[in-house]
């Protein structure tokens, strides 16, 4: 009994199997792949068609339009329409920088020449001038500016006036001048008749000396002295003349020739 029903299951799973063969038999074989077969292409990207011919862009057509006068004008694509541009307000072409302006003056620049360039023999010598005739070397002192010549009775008092206050004052200049002048000359002579120094001491002794001679010969109140008196002696000089030529005047005025 057991046998049978072994047997049985058996048979029922030898079926079964049968028939699971028969189904896979029956089945289409999958494609191998293969270098002959085709490969699948690959779908054209989205856009025109390859070989078409491009579109062509639309174009604006100007539109032409008439302006006050009945002239065509043509209006560009722009934000408005043309203005007509009046005759004297047109500009010309662009000059270039180098040529200049009609009307405009123009000055030829001047050559600089350098004294290196300049030939020997064509040198002015500015030492062959004599100082004679160059201006400037004298100028005029200011009494001559501020006492002219003498056009009446009460110009001569005055002139007068002011020689007789400064002449007092010029001679007293004028002695302490000439008496240090005389010291320096004594000085100066003593210094040169002095014997050759015989040591270093002697040598020193002699340089001090002159230096002090030097120091006085520039001491800065004597100079003043010195030139205020002989401004003082100038002006005393010019005033004096100024009453003689008055006085002349005078004097051939008032006489009678026979």
């Amino acid at each position: 009994m057991h046998n049978t029903d072994s047997n049985a299951c058996s048979g029922a799973d030898l079926d079964s199997e049968l028939r699971t063969l028969g189904q896979a038999a029956r089945r289409p074989p999958p494609p191998r792949g293969s270098h002959d077969s085709p490969r699948r292409a690959r779908p054209p990207a989205r856009g025109r068609p390859s070989g078409a011919a491009p579109k062509p862009m639309p174009t604006r057509e100007p539109l032409h339009t008439r302006g006050s006068r009945g002239n065509l004008q043509t209006r560009p694509p722009g934000p408005g329409p043309p203005r007509p541009v009046p005759g004297s307000l047109k500009t010309s072409a662009p000059r270039p920088l180098c040529q200049p302006q009609p009307g405009a003056h123009w000055t030829r620049p001047r050559k600089i020449v350098f004294e290196d360039e300049v030939p020997l023999g064509t040198k002015k010598s500015i030492r062959a001038v004599p100082r004679e005739q160059t201006p400037g070397l004298h100028p005029v002192p200011d009494y001559e500016l501020k006492y002219p010549s003498v056009s009446s009775e009460m110009d001569r008092r005055r002139y007068a006036a002011v020689f007789q206050d400064q002449y007092s004052e010029f001679l007293e200049l004028q002695q302490e001048v000439d008496s240090a002048r005389a010291k320096l000359q004594q000085l100066k002579a003593l210094l040169n008749s002095l014997p050759p120094p015989r040591s270093q001491k002697e040598a020193h002794v002699a340089a001090r000396v002159w230096r002090e001679f030097e120091k006085k010969q520039m001491d800065p109140s004597f100079l003043d002295k010195q030139a205020r008196c002989h401004y003082l002696k100038g002006k005393l000089r010019h005033l004096k003349m100024q009453i003689q030529k008055f006085d002349d005047q005078e004097d051939s005025e008032g006489s009678v020739y026979f």
